[in-house]
């Protein structure tokens, strides 16, 4: 039997100190160019106006002309081609309603609020009624018609509907309260408060409504109330942002048919009584 020894060795250089004092000042000297530049936010749910896809932009100028608290499907249906609302109470301002984009109901539309899915977990459906005067805290809303993109959420088969909401104002604190009133006794009441950017770059803003309505057809009133609150954080080269959206509805129900002749001789029937209602609610973060 033979028995073998190897023995391995393992040399180091030791690099004098005048050596390393001039590596040093070679590796000082740095002849890339930083340049600051502007902060960038990059949204890869929004399409843009040379991307081919049919699309159309609410600006929040045409927010605030023709918002009246009503769902969105109802103001885009009225700002958009290619949409059509059904109102079960009527108004078309409250209680619940859907719609159809080109044709196809609203179970195959992508809806997000600001990339995050709106769309329910279960039949893919949409109920804006939930959050009352959602459209209030949106900066715009983005209609994109026909198979399209679909970040998250349900596949944008008939198109996709993209809320951006408002950013925090950075000007400073500010306060604002509307109150409306309309036909049916629609009543809504709305009051923002805000604290603009504070010196260490936080601001914060808080929104509540309530809104009520008796509708069109009889027993089909509306009882909402509805919060959103958001907060952001603004640094040298970035920035953090938060939003929580809170909303509770009660609704008299009135999906029923009504038979033409009694809809004929009373457009306001309804089928369903006074005691058929419910009471649902919704809260994202």
């Amino acid at each position: 039997m033979f028995a073998f020894l190897v023995l391995l060795g393992a040399g180091f250089l030791v690099p004098s100190a005048a050596a390393m004092a001039k590596a040093d000042s070679t590796l000082s000297v740095d002849s890339l160019r930083v340049v600051q530049g502007r902060m960038l936010e990059v949204s890869s749910y929004r399409i843009g106006r040379t991307d081919p896809v049919t699309h159309s932009t609410i600006s929040r100028a045409n927010i605030r002309q023709w918002h009246l608290g009503q769902d969105p499907q109802f103001l885009i249906e009225r700002a958009t081609p290619s949409v059509l609302s059904f109102s079960e109470s009527g108004t078309g301002v409250t209680n619940y309603g859907s719609f159809r984009l080109r044709g196809i109901d609203q179970t195959r539309v992508n809806v997000t609020i600001d990339g995050v899915p709106l769309n329910d977990m279960i039949d893919q459906g949409v109920f804006f009624s939930n959050i009352g005067d959602l459209v209030n805290g949106m900066s715009s809303i983005q209609v994109q018609r026909g198979v399209g993109m679909s970040s998250n959420g349900t596949a944008a088969f008939a198109g996709a509907v993209n809320f951006e909401t408002s950013a925090t104002p950075t000007k400073g604190p500010s306060a604002e309260a509307s109150l409306d009133y309309g036909s049916f006794n629609l009543f809504r009441g709305s009051a923002t408060v805000s604290t603009g950017q504070l010196s260490n770059g936080v601001s914060l803003m808080a929104r509540v409504t309530r809104l009520t309505s008796d509708g069109f057809r009889r027993n089909t009133g509306t009882e909402a109330t509805s919060m959103m609150i958001s907060g952001s954080w603004v640094g040298k080269n970035e920035s953090v942002r938060a939003l929580a959206l809170w909303g509770r509805t009660g609704n008299q129900l009135g999906y029923f048919a009504v038979p033409k002749p009694l809809a004929e001789a009373d457009p306001r029937t309804n089928i369903n009584d006074s005691t058929d209602r419910d009471d649902f609610g919704q809260s994202l973060l």
